[in-house]
């Protein structure tokens, strides 16, 4: 994915105060992986024990894992997730300007807002420093009891947009690299996920950790719904139909998941309606969790997508073929019911196993594939320490029975460029080569 500076952020002059998550040497600890990716508790101990979560907040976004139980080593670890600050289960944590006042919440919904947004109170309470701040994010609920821009759950949206505009704040789009080569902007109104997916492939969870003072916790940015009031559209005149249209493409939600059952519809329809308002650019969704797009009517100016890496649920590999079937079953019937989008298509990225016979997407009307490799993902434990899962290529004959497919349906295809596998066959005669007379 790509890798942004959100709101002019300087990473030379962050300080880390508190870290998000507990030390990466503790057994258990998500950061605890070895460099081959393989996930490991350091200390040879299961990791099935639940520390947090419970039966109406699961730590886990069940939707996605229909009529199955939740592997053993998807569960939370004993005593590992977080170093309690204050008695809070998210401990607080400063980088630069911007202050994460923490919460005691098991799944909480954060939101970011300018300083001047936030309640003293709140700020009062914080166990770090205030000084020098812009930005502070604080739990939804939290921010409402404290008489802030929230009714009975809802943010005034509105509101808070023009307090930032009036303030001068107006964030823009941004401009991707090459590990996003089928769009040229970013936006994230939302960042982070519930996913429970493993750290060690997740680029999103591993620049969150390093660029967030919240990590990869779920946070709501209300002023970056005017991304594209503030951006200067692109002049294409120049350039051929797909090209124009590529230069006037934005990959929407890129280091979170807008159809998590974590983010509220009311967030979901006002993203859409920006989206709905600017029909000059085209717009690229993604979700791992495709159950509830049915409750939404989408642009035309957008597309849908899901992601699969051929080793669910949540890159364990967990489901026998026949399993992963059903699953993938499920998520075509599901993705075959978004409404008003140009097209539906599947991100195959990262490509981690083979994923078999995809005809239950394309008898669901899916136009593309988009097909990639797993890039390197460095985390940043709390001492610094860098923990790093270096890049993997798929098999070939993974690749191969995608684009066989692919073609044969008619559908497009996206190899990104972060793919480097191709196939190098040649019809060399029978047997082996003689030896020089």
């Amino acid at each position: 994915g790509a890798a942004v500076l959100e709101d002019g952020d300087d990473p030379s002059d962050w300080t880390i105060e508190h870290e998000l998550w507990g030390p990466p040497d503790v057994p258990g600890h998500p950061d605890a992986w070895r460099g081959d990716g393989a996930a490991i508790p350091l200390d040879g101990t299961s990791l099935s024990a639940p520390s947090h979560g419970s039966a109406a907040h699961p730590i886990l976004d069940l939707d996605v894992l229909p009529d199955a139980d939740v592997p053993d080593d998807l569960q939370p670890p004993s005593g590992a997730a977080h170093t309690p600050v204050d008695a809070t289960r998210h401990p607080a944590a400063r980088k630069g300007s911007k202050l994460f006042l923490g919460t005691s919440e098991t799944r909480p919904l954060l939101v970011s807002l300018p300083l001047s947004l936030v309640p003293e109170p709140l700020l009062d309470r914080s166990p770090l420093s205030t000084d020098g701040l812009s930005r502070v994010v604080v739990e939804v609920g939290e921010l409402e009891r404290a008489g802030g821009p929230v009714d009975g759950g809802v943010l005034r949206l509105d509101e808070v947009r023009a307090h930032c505009n009036a303030e001068g704040i107006r964030p823009t789009l941004h401009r991707t690299n090459e590990h996003v080569d089928w769009a040229r902007y970013t936006s994230n109104p939302l960042t982070g996920c519930w996913h429970g997916c493993r750290h060690e492939f997740c680029y999103a969870a591993g620049i969150a950790r390093r660029m967030s003072c919240q990590g990869f916790l779920p946070t709501l940015y209300p002023d970056r719904l005017d991304h594209f009031a503030n951006t200067r559209v692109p002049d294409v005149s120049g350039l051929d139909r797909e090209e124009a249209w590529r230069e006037r493409s934005v990959f929407m939600v890129s280091m979170g998941d807008l159809f998590g059952s974590w983010v509220p519809a009311y967030y979901v329809e006002a993203v859409l309606d920006e989206v709905r308002r600017h029909p000059e650019w085209f717009c690229f969704f993604l979700t791992k969790n495709p159950k509830g797009l049915d409750r939404f009517t989408f642009p035309s100016s957008c597309s849908v997508g899901l992601t699969l890496t051929g080793d669910e649920p949540h890159g364990t590999g967990a489901y026998s073929p026949e399993q992963r079937a059903d699953l993938y079953a499920t998520y075509a019937r599901q993705l075959g019911q978004v409404k008003g989008a140009a097209f539906t298509w599947l991100s195959v990225e990262p490509l981690r196993a083979d994923v078999g016979d995809l005809a239950p997407f394309f008898g669901a009307g899916v136009q593309m594939v988009a097909v990639g490799a797993q890039s390197a993902t460095t985390l940043t434990g709390r001492d610094g320490r860098p923990l790093y899962s270096p890049a993997r290529q798929p098999e070939v004959a993974w690749v191969e029975s995608i684009r066989r497919q692919v073609r044969a349906e008619g559908v497009r295809l996206f190899e990104k460029a972060n793919l480097a596998v191709r196939p190098k066959e040649i019809p060399f005669p029978d047997g082996r080569p003689a030896d020089a007379a």
